[in-house]
């Protein structure tokens, strides 16, 4: 179950990197599993506060939850120009999927 599991959430994965690589603003994607689960970390690099970019990925993810039938995947967006930067440690570790 673990393995068919693993499968679907990187098959899953690809095709969300599919749709958000073309989104200029994209920087990163990377993949994090703990014991709750998995989850998709999209770092972008758009202006403070603006909200438009979020919401273009925030349709890519609800695309891709659509296609589960359990909630296995989570996702999370962080935008680097919004965060400190000892944050910027949020690029480290999972797999990375995606970097521009």
């Amino acid at each position: 179950m673990a393995t068919s599991k693993t499968q679907t959430v990187g098959q899953l994965s690809s095709r969300f990197v599919e749709k958000v690589k073309g989104i200029n603003e994209v920087r990163e994607v990377r993949l994090f599993e703990d014991r709750d689960g998995f989850t998709i970390r999209t770092l972008i690099a758009a202006p403070r506060m603006d909200t438009s970019v979020r919401f273009c990925i925030y349709d890519k993810e609800v695309e891709i939850m659509r296609e589960l039938n359990e909630p296995i995947l989570r996702f999370e967006v962080t935008n680097l120009n919004e965060i400190g930067e000892s944050m910027g440690a949020a690029s480290v570790g999972g797999t990375l999927l995606f970097k521009r």
